[in-house]
């Protein structure tokens, strides 16, 4: 009796517990975790899942949690609901739930785990199975038969996509933004690879060409630094760099190479002058990927050739120099605008524009107007639209010899403008200055007054006295008489001989071989000064005037490619006269590279140019 008493109570408790029991407990809950595909390859994406369903109709989801996933990284998630109704012998069944979906990328070789995930339903937390992915380097991947992947949420087994279509039922993740410009349709090589570009493919002689390179490294393999740094070889152009800081690569963005995903940085720009016509290559720029272990692995940009032309002659102005390719303008002032005859005045021309900027500029010729040497400062470098330019001061210091008004006449720089398609002349008059008759005695005229050693004039008679002897008859007078114009004849021949010994200092000074050791002592004395810059533009000046004294005739405004056989048929080897040409490009691609020559490129420019110059030297004293 006892015994029937407590089984009454306990069942009344289980019925009361299980009547006033929560939701909760009573709501059944499924939980299913899946995987798309179980094998990708390295940097390729995966979808994991979690689907929960539940027959409750009032809890609510939250808190979905991924779980563990080294070697992976979360490219994004995605949560969707989903509500299911059936009816069983007249009974009606309600299901609802989510199905949360993380895509993944893989990033390391191996077999990977994922998870467990899990997701709050209400007060309680469900968790799903963990899953197991193999990922294997790039072409080993082992493709399924008939090329498509089931979704496991497919209820229809993938009769829609018999035919290796995309899974209607699959969850993707929208591809980056990338830049269609720097797309290719395949690497130039595995992981990390050079590419090299250029603007155009035809240009003038002097016309800027733009080579760029690009470092591309595919998203989601590993990221290289590199070293031993082989820059891209352009012999035959003068080469600027277009970027500020040369060294340090710079994002542009990704990039789609043969559907795969790249990180691209510029790597190198520069603007490529053409030093004359032909098929010119531009070499490539190699690098060594630096891996964990400290090996390399070699990258090499392409090699380019650009087809380059003279400008035409049609239109071409007198004194156009090939090579003056861009668009120009000049601007001068001069100070002062009066000066006595023998004087100095300071002549400041300012060349600006964009394009291949002369390196000198031709003075307008005047009778009694000496042009010297000019002081050059530049302010060059990149400007929009990838162009180079800048300016150029040209700072010269005028003799004038004449008096009178002298008009300098019009400095003028014709060159090619190649966006135009057409010649122009960039031109500034210099006005007109007045020369003065000068305070100083000229070097030719007569010393001072020869009679200055006469005795003075007698300013009172003295009567004769009858007894005293006559003057005349003195030899004191005769030679007081003769003194004065001993005196001048002595004046005039010291004159004389100062007027010759200058005269033949002039000449001596204005010798050929004068003046080409007086430049060539320039070199030395600009080394001695730690002016690289300075000594260039002296091996420069040096090298043209030897090359004219040799040949006989003036090579200075000869085109650098009619030089060598100017000078051949000046009576010059060949060997010599390509030196000389070879020379003259290299110290002018030293001279005005940015930031000023290398070390030991003026030393090394200065010692094959003496040596040059006495074989000059030679070839006109054998002439």
């Amino acid at each position: 009796m006892r015994h029937a008493a407590l089984r009454l109570v306990l069942a009344t408790w289980v019925a009361l517990a299980m009547l006033l029991a929560p939701a909760t407990a009573r709501a059944a809950t499924d939980v299913k975790a899946s995987i798309d595909v179980d094998e990708i390859e390295v940097g390729a994406l995966v979808h994991f899942s979690l689907q929960v369903m539940t027959t409750s109709t009032d809890l609510a989801f939250g808190d979905a949690e991924l779980g563990a996933h080294a070697g992976f990284t979360v490219m994004g998630t995605t949560a969707s609901p989903s509500q299911s109704i059936s009816i069983v012998n007249g009974v009606t069944s309600q299901r609802r739930g989510v199905t949360v979906t993380w895509t993944l990328r893989g990033d390391r070789v191996g077999t990977l785990t994922v998870g467990p995930p899990s997701l709050r339903v209400g007060p309680q937390k469900v968790t799903g199975q963990s899953a197991r992915v193999t990922v294997v380097q790039r072409g080993k991947l082992r493709r399924r038969p008939g090329g498509w992947d089931p979704s496991p949420f497919d209820p229809w087994k993938g009769l829609f996509d018999q035919g290796g279509g995309d899974d209607p039922f699959k969850v993707f993740e929208p591809d980056p933004e990338t830049n269609p410009s720097l797309g290719l349709d395949a690497p130039r090589g595995a992981g990390t690879f050079l590419h090299a570009t250029i603007d155009k493919t035809r240009a003038v002689v002097g016309e800027q060409v733009t080579h760029s390179v690009f470092k591309y490294a595919e998203v989601g393999s590993t990221e290289h630094d590199f070293n031993d740094v082989h820059e891209a070889t352009a012999a035959d152009f003068v080469k600027r760099s277009l970027l500020e800081g040369d060294r340090e690569p710079r994002a542009m963005g990704l990039a789609k190479v043969a559907g795969r995903i790249y990180s691209v940085a510029l790597v190198r720009k520069s603007a490529l002058f053409p030093l004359k016509a032909g098929s010119l290559e531009i070499g490539p720029m190699s690098m060594a990927l630096v891996h964990a272990r400290g090996s390399g692995a070699v990258r090499e940009s392409e090699s380019l050739k650009v087809e380059v032309s003279d400008p035409r002659l049609k239109g071409r102005p007198a004194g156009f120099r090939p090579g003056d390719v861009g668009s120009f303008t000049l601007s001068s002032d001069v100070a002062p605008r009066e000066v006595e005859r023998g004087g100095a005045i300071a002549v400041r021309i300012e060349l600006s524009g964009w394009g291949n900027l002369p390196a000198s500029l031709a003075a307008p010729i005047r009778a009694g107007v000496e042009w010297l040497e000019p002081q050059v400062d530049e302010k060059v470098g990149a400007l929009a639209n990838d162009r180079f330019g800048g300016k150029r001061v040209f700072s010269f210091i005028v003799r004038m010899k004449k008096e009178g008004d002298i008009d300098l006449g019009a400095l003028e720089l014709p060159f090619y403008d190649p966006q135009r398609g057409a010649y122009d002349v960039a031109r500034t008059a210099l006005g007109t200055v007045r020369v003065t008759r000068s305070a100083v005695p000229r070097e030719d005229a007569p010393a001072d007054d020869a009679l200055a050693g006469l005795p003075a004039p007698s300013a009172t008679k003295e009567p004769i006295s009858p007894g005293r002897a006559r003057l005349t008859s003195s030899t004191g007078f005769w030679a007081s008489l003769g003194a004065g114009p001993l005196a001048f004849v002595v004046a005039r021949g010291a004159h004389a001989a100062a007027t010759s010994l200058a005269r033949r200092r002039k000449e001596r000074d204005a010798l050929p071989e004068t003046v080409l050791r007086k430049k060539t002592g320039k070199i030395k004395d600009a080394l001695a000064s730690d002016d690289p810059t300075a000594a260039l533009a002296a091996v420069e000046n040096a090298l043209l005037t030897a090359a004219s004294l040799a040949a006989g005739i003036e090579v200075r405004g000869l085109p650098r490619d009619d030089l060598p056989a100017a000078l051949e048929e000046g009576g010059v080897s060949g060997e010599t006269a390509e030196e000389v040409k070879r020379l003259l490009a290299e110290q002018e691609e030293a001279r005005f590279v940015p930031g000023g020559p290398a070390p030991g490129v003026a030393q090394d420019l200065a010692a094959r140019a003496r040596k040059v110059i006495r074989a000059l030297e030679k070839a006109r004293g054998d002439g």
